[in-house]
C-alpha cells in the first residue's frame, strides 16, 4: 500500500468515527422521542377513559339507573360531569396534536439516522480491512450494533 492509500484510509476511518458519534446522538434523540411518544399515548388513553367514564355517569343518571332524589342534585351532577368531560376531551385533543408532532420529529430523526448509517457503511467499506486492527474493527462493530433501531420501524 502506498502512503496516499494509507492517508485516504485514515481519513475515511476518522470520518466514520465522527459519523458514528453523530449517529449515537441521533439514536439518543430517537430513544427520547420514543419515550415521549409512549408517554403522550398513555396520557391520551387515560384522558379518554376519564372522559368516557363521565359520559357513562351522565347516561346512568339520565336513564335513572343511578337514582338521585330531587332535580337539583341531578342537574348538578350532570353539569359537573359535562364540564369535566369537555375539559378532559380538550386535553385528549391536545395530546393527539402532541402525538402528531412527536411522530413528525421521529420521522425526521429516523431519516437522519438511516442516512448516517448508510454513510458510515459506505465509509467503512472504503477502509481496507487489513488496515484496521481487530480491536478497532470490533469496537466499531459494537458501536454500530448499538445504533440499530430496526425494531421501531413502525411508530
Amino acid at each position: 500500500m502506498t502512503d496516499l492509500e494509507d492517508t485516504i484510509d485514515n481519513i475515511s476511518f476518522q470520518e466514520s468515527v465522527e459519523l458514528i458519534n453523530l449517529a449515537e446522538e441521533v439514536t439518543k434523540n430517537i430513544d427520547r422521542i420514543t419515550y415521549d411518544l409512549d408517554k403522550a399515548r398513555f396520557n391520551f388513553i387515560v384522558s379518554l377513559a376519564i372522559a368516557y367514564s363521565f359520559v357513562f355517569v351522565i347516561v346512568l343518571v339520565e336513564f335513572g339507573i343511578i337514582y338521585i332524589q330531587g332535580d337539583t342534585p341531578r342537574l348538578i351532577i350532570q353539569l359537573f360531569s359535562t364540564s369535566i368531560m369537555i375539559f378532559v376531551f380538550f386535553f385528549s385533543y391536545r395530546y393527539s396534536l402532541r402525538i402528531k408532532a412527536i411522530k413528525r420529529d421521529y420521522r425526521i430523526e429516523k431519516n437522519i439516522h438511516d442516512k448516517l448509517i448508510s454513510l458510515i457503511d459506505d465509509n467503512l467499506r472504503r477502509v481496507t480491512n487489513n488496515k484496521l486492527t481487530s480491536i478497532s474493527f470490533l469496537t466499531l462493530d459494537i458501536r454500530l450494533r448499538r445504533l440499530d433501531r430496526s425494531d421501531r420501524e413502525k411508530i
